[in-house]
């Protein structure tokens, strides 16, 4: 197998002419290929995305921070940034797990500050959604 030649277009409507071919008349240019790890690496810097975000930590110890009981009535709904801490809105799904989280609230932000990247949580906020 021999390699492939590339010419400019120049050259390449000298051979098309010769060869009876239309000639390539447009003005795009012919660019390398790149590897997909090269581009997904220029799109995390252009765009200052991170490998995880904080609100993927929370969904995925959600269990853990709520109980297993209590998760799939709940939801984290809001990430509020202030000066002393973040504070995390939690909507719930009734007044009865409404209560019963406000009873356990320190011990649901004692399990939040334990996720990865939620050491800076200085308070949770239940409302009945």
């Amino acid at each position: 197998m021999g390699s492939v030649m590339s010419f400019d277009r120049y050259t390449q409507n000298i051979i098309a002419g010769f060869r009876g071919l239309p000639l390539d008349k447009s003005r795009s240019k012919v660019k390398k290929t790149q590897t997909m790890e090269t581009l997904l690496e220029k799109i995390i810097e252009d765009y200052g995305i991170e490998p995880v975000q904080v609100e993927q930590s929370i969904m995925a110890k959600w269990r853990d921070i709520v109980g297993s009981r209590n998760a799939p009535r709940c939801v984290p709904q809001k990430i509020s940034n202030g000066k002393e801490g973040d504070t995390l809105l939690i909507v719930t799904a009734s007044k009865v797990i409404e209560t019963e989280l406000k009873f356990d609230k320190r011990n649901v932000l004692k399990r939040l500050r334990k996720v990865p990247d939620c050491e800076n949580f200085c308070e949770v906020i239940i409302r009945n959604g």
